[in-house]
């Protein structure tokens, strides 16, 4: 972990590899340390926007939301899931902002019938004539998993 704090505040590395390290410093505390990965995931979207790196900019919008779900911030994280996705023109990108939708609104209990419909907005994704990839047909699986749970 040491030497991805190096990476992270050592401004002559080049941008990809300070938010790359940054991005896995907040993914190993998130979980256990959900006020510092807030703090980093600021500073990734900053630093990320400023160097105008979509990819990374969109990842710290990921763990902003989680690190605010975790803290019990519902509303602040489904604001900014939906900014996330809001911004995401990838299709993978824009099913990991609609299940992380799906599943604050499910597991904070909050409003079951909004669960649903980000669960459906990701089934409907997964065109039918479009071959279905092992990972495609994971995420459908916990998707329809979600939906069958509500009911």
């Amino acid at each position: 972990m040491d030497s991805l704090w190096s990476v992270w505040k050592d401004t002559t590395q080049l941008d990809t590899n300070r938010l790359n390290a940054v991005n896995l410093i907040i993914k190993k505390v998130v979980w256990n340390n959900p006020d510092s990965a807030d703090k980093l995931s600021t500073e990734m979207i900053s630093f990320s926007n400023k160097s105008s790196i979509m990819k990374y900019y969109l990842m710290g919008l990921m763990h902003k939301g989680k690190s605010l779900y975790f803290k019990g911030f519902i509303e602040e994280s489904i604001e900014v899931f939906n900014t996330g996705l809001k911004k995401s023109n990838d299709k993978k990108i824009k099913i990991s902002f609609l299940m992380s939708l799906g599943n604050v609104y499910n597991q904070s209990g909050k409003n079951k019938s909004m669960a649903l419909k980000y669960y459906e907005q990701i089934i409907d994704l997964f065109n039918l004539k479009d071959s279905i990839g092992e990972d495609e047909l994971i995420i459908k699986s916990g998707v329809l998993m979600n939906i069958g749970l509500i009911y």
